[in-house]
């Protein structure tokens, strides 16, 4: 039987039109059951105006299950 490594931690990177944007995506990931220790990790403005960030998670070992 082959058991698979699966990685528990994501990084994301994006962009928003302002920092309350990137507050509302958070507040999103944060309320993910399936995901834990969700960070904001930088931001820094970007060309036309908008925000770049990044984010880093945990995903949960049961994936969120109760």
């Amino acid at each position: 039987l082959e058991h698979w490594n699966l990685g528990s931690h994501i990084a994301i990177s994006g962009q928003a039109l302002d920092h309350d944007a990137v507050t509302r995506f958070l507040a999103a990931l944060g309320s993910n059951p399936s995901l834990t220790n969700v960070r904001f990790l930088n931001s820094a403005a970007a060309e036309g105006g908008a925000l770049s960030f990044s984010v880093s998670a945990s995903l949960r070992a049961n994936g969120g299950a109760k």
